[in-house]
């Protein structure tokens, strides 16, 4: 597909993301009308860095090696 439609493009990610995406994006706040704001907005909490209590569920999986 060679959409250059802003809003299409947009109207296309959540078509295409299904019906908990949808559900998603609708509670977050200050989506704009764009497709790069939406899609912005949409990953902005899953690229939060790191995840500090899976950080510390692996270093407590740390054990010492024999020797």
């Amino acid at each position: 597909m060679d959409i250059n439609n802003h809003k299409q493009k947009r109207a296309l990610m959540l078509h295409y993301g299904g019906d908990e995406m949808d559900h998603l994006f609708g509670t977050i706040p200050n989506t704009g009308d764009d497709y790069k704001t939406g899609k912005d907005k949409l990953t902005a909490p899953f690229n939060q860095g790191e995840n500090s209590d899976l950080e510390e569920i692996n270093f407590r999986d740390i054990s010492q090696n024999e020797g």
